[in-house]
Formats: C-alpha cells, structure tokens, sequence
C-alpha cells in the first residue's frame, strides 16, 4: 500500500519521492528506510479498510436477506400459478425445508450494492490515508 499511496503523491510532493515504477519504488524505499518503511503508516490502512470491510459484509447480509425472501415470495407465486394448472413440480418452501437460493446474477447485484455502498462511504477516511 505504501508503494502505490507513494506513486500517486509522488507529484504533489515537490520532488520529495522520485520513482520510476512499483519495483523502483519497492527498491529505494528498503534501501533508504528498511523493510519496514514498506508498511510505514499500515495503521491508517487498517483504518479506513476496517470500517469498509465491515459495512460491506453487514450491507451484503441484508441485502441478501431481502433478496432470497423476494426470490422466494416470487418462487410461490410461481409455484400456485403452475399449481393452479395442475403442475407436479410446484415449488413448495414447506416440502424443502428452504427458500431456493438466490441465482447468481442476484447475489452479484447484492454484493456490488454492497460493495458501492461501503466505498462512497468510507471514500473520505480513504482520501485521509493517503494526505
């Protein structure tokens, strides 16, 4: 993180960074700072990706809640339609124990709701990090 957070400043820095790409960047800051001038301020990294990793994973879980239960509600309306026709092979909840789950296409919509929510948030701890 320190090498990429490094050659994005590298400009406004007035010249304080001079780097010729990642391996470049990698190289100058262990031979003038040590290994451990590559995880120089981590803690800040640790503070800004805490917050989005935990609004991401406690958003996703709701919106996927909400998702399977609409996948589910429509699933049994489904079902009685086809039951309604004299269809052997209705959904039933009650007969399989569980809602079906949701299809693939759903749970990436859940996770990039998720994921665009947390980001936009916690976008101002991140920008912190790198000043």
């Amino acid at each position: 993180d320190v090498v990429k957070e490094r050659l994005q400043v590298q400009r406004d820095m007035g010249g304080l960074y001079r780097y010729d790409g990642p391996l470049d960047a990698v190289a100058q800051i262990v031979k003038s700072e040590g290994v451990f001038g590559l995880y120089r301020a981590y803690g800040a990294t640790i503070t800004a990706f805490a917050p989005q990793t935990a609004i991401n994973l406690a958003l996703y879980e709701r919106i996927e809640h909400r998702a399977k239960e609409l996948y589910a509600s429509r699933c049994r309306a489904a079902a009685a339609a086809q039951g309604a026709q004299g269809s052997s092979t209705a959904f039933d909840a009650k007969a399989t124990g569980s809602p079906p789950p949701i299809p693939p296409w759903m749970a990436f919509v859940c996770a990039a709701a998720s994921g665009l929510t947390a980001s936009f948030v916690t976008t101002p701890l991140d920008l912190a990090k790198l000043r």
